[in-house]
């Protein structure tokens, strides 16, 4: 019997070194499922140099990794210190040397072994200029590997973010995979999406047309528990909240039929303890319940103030028992029922357009604002003087981490589906970029819903701003894990408004005369609706124009057809004509 078993795993570790021609690859679904829950070996070869940030890489590692209990290993890396920064760009030998030596004790304990491109900043600071140098890094790596075995994975960039676009991110992911699939053609590739690998930005990925392809994200949420060490974790509501997020990527996975793997996951070890281990206990078993891979974030670091995130010591190689456990043993220490799975909101008849405005706030009265911020910025509001009579003062210090913003709390749960924009005075005490935001309303109470923005750069004296509701898109950098995921700004649900910011800068603001803008007031009754310009707007027009969107040759006042102004004539203008001769 041991002679057989020492067969058997002779025979796997020359597999692992043979290359995919030889016993052919493996399909995104299978490999998925292959990597289960692994981790990572962070602050390693992602550092400036190796040994800069953390012990250096040995090969025990790994023994003690298979031992654990682990079926992948993530090997982030930065290649911009090794790299010439000028054509032909060349990767260091000796460095891909050192890189191939760690891989090759990965793969010859069986882990599936993922590398990737980490903390190489240069690229998402001025991507134009570098994608070229970015291009021949990885026709390098492609090359040098292209012989290892089905079980290494590529991962084109770590956390896109910073001044890299989404078209860009795009744009690259396409371009690296035609430069991997040249000398590796059915190799698995992982792809990500932009604002740090975010959950939110996946519906902004698009998605080459390949069988072998894996998407990422990453979750660190709440930040405020897993790397600002306040408060505890484990309500109800918290996992709740996780859930929902899970529940929502999973929906885009099968959507886009595409596998998922949470490439990094953790908690600051000055978190509180009981929470810390919930936490990796809960997030691990939602990532393998919804069909994903994971790999838990692990830096080697102890005891630093500022990067003591790690579960594995490297020198005396031992693993946080109670986090290993939380991690592979399902369900050890919590109590969760899934919450009833709610149906979406039903279809409904678009809202028969407003006409004129009105005005919702001109800090006449009470004071019904409130200011909030977090991780080192502040921010306080008052009543002061605005453009006319009174207005809001907001005044505002940012911080690099931070974020800082004031609510109204009178306008909450609104419909404002009627109305085609909303409008409002303001003054800045200089230029800074700040966020009109506007919240839904979520089926969780206390929580929001999908946040909505609008980025106003303001002048330094009184200035009035009108924004069609149409020209708000999803916020990328956050979005709470209460969104309902439809990916439409849903107005008839209107949670709160806010004026807000997340970066360093600090400054003044004044606000007054906030509005909702409708249609204008010279055309009730005369024009729009009349389809047929007699005059009247009645049946005849309702009939003309649904002969129009059945045979558009037909003759109508186009104007006069666009009910609602979005410089389309289609079925909702239809259903939005009928509701005005119903007198809706």
């Amino acid at each position: 019997m041991k002679k057989i078993l020492a067969l058997i795993i002779s025979c796997s570790i020359i597999m692992s070194f043979l290359p995919m021609s030889v016993y052919g690859a493996i399909n995104s679904q299978d490999m998925v499922k292959k990597m289960g829950i692994g981790m990572n070996l962070g602050n390693t070869f992602d550092a400036p140099t190796e040994g800069s940030w953390s012990k250096a890489a040995q090969e025990y590692y790994f023994d003690d990794f298979k031992q654990a209990g682990f079926k992948h290993v993530r090997i982030p890396i930065r290649w911009d210190q090794h790299t010439l920064a000028n054509s032909p760009y060349t990767v260091d030998s000796n460095f891909l040397n050192r890189i191939e030596t760690v891989i090759d004790w990965s793969l010859s304990r069986g882990f599936v072994t993922v590398i990737n491109s980490h903390h190489d900043t240069w690229l998402m600071d001025n991507y134009s200029q570098n994608i070229g140098r970015f291009e021949k890094i990885w026709e390098q790596i492609a090359q040098r590997f292209k012989g290892k075995s089905e079980n290494l994975v590529f991962e084109i960039l770590n956390e896109p973010h910073g001044n890299i676009t989404d078209s860009q991110i795009n744009d690259m992911n396409k371009r690296i995979l035609n430069i991997i699939r040249k000398t590796n053609p059915t190799r698995n590739v992982i792809i990500g999406a932009g604002y740090w690998n975010s959950y939110n930005s996946l519906s902004q990925l698009e998605i080459p047309n390949d069988p072998n392809l894996i998407a990422t994200f990453h979750y660190y949420d709440p930040y405020s528990f897993t790397h600002q060490w306040q408060g505890t974790w484990g309500t109800k509501n918290d996992m709740d909240a996780i859930a929902m997020v899970f529940n929502h990527v999973k929906k885009w996975s099968d959507k886009n039929n595409i596998p998922v793997y949470l490439g990094e996951y953790g908690v600051m070890g000055h978190s509180d303890r009981t929470s810390a281990v919930k936490w990796f206990d809960f997030v691990s078993d939602q990532a393998i319940s919804h069909g994903f891979s994971c790999g838990a974030w692990d830096n080697g670091v102890f005891g630093s103030v500022d990067n003591d995130m790690a579960f594995y010591n490297r020198d005396t190689r031992q693993f946080d028992k109670e986090i290993l456990n939380a991690i592979l043993t399902t369900g050890t220490t919590y109590d969760w029922t899934p919450p009833t799975e709610t149906n979406p909101d039903p279809p409904r008849t678009p809202a028969t357009p407003a006409y004129g405005e009105q005005l919702i706030e001109d800090f006449e009265g009470a004071m019904q604002w409130a200011a909030y911020s977090g991780v080192d910025a502040t921010a306080s509001c008052k009543i002061s003087s605005g453009k006319s009579n009174n207005g809001l003062e907001i005044t505002y210090a940012g911080s690099s981490n931070g974020y800082w913003g004031v609510v109204d709390n009178e306008h909450r749960n609104q419909d404002w589906e009627k109305w085609q924009k909303i409008s409002f005075d303001i003054k800045s005490s200089n230029t800074n970029e700040v966020r009109l935001l506007i919240a839904e309303q979520s089926k969780i109470e206390g929580e929001d819903g999908e946040h909505w923005t609008y980025v106003i750069k303001p002048s330094t004296s009184w200035t009035t701003i009108e924004i069609p509701f149409s020209s708000f898109t999803k916020r990328m950098d956050y979005q709470p894990p209460a969104q309902d995921g439809s990916e439409t700004f849903d107005l008839y649900k209107v949670g709160s408004l806010h004026f807000m910011y997340s970066n360093s800068n600090s400054g003044t603001l004044n606000i007054d005369n906030i509005k909702l803008i409708g249609l204008p007031e010279e055309q009730i009754g005369g024009k729009i609706g009349d389809v047929n310009e007699d005059g009247n707007i009645d049946a005849i027009d309702f009939a003309l124009l649904k002969k129009y969107l059945l045979d558009s040759s037909i003759s109508i006042n186009k104007v006069n057809a666009d009910i609602n102004l979005d410089g389309d004539i289609n079925a909702i203008d239809f259903a939005k004509l009928k509701m005005m001769l119903l007198g809706d």
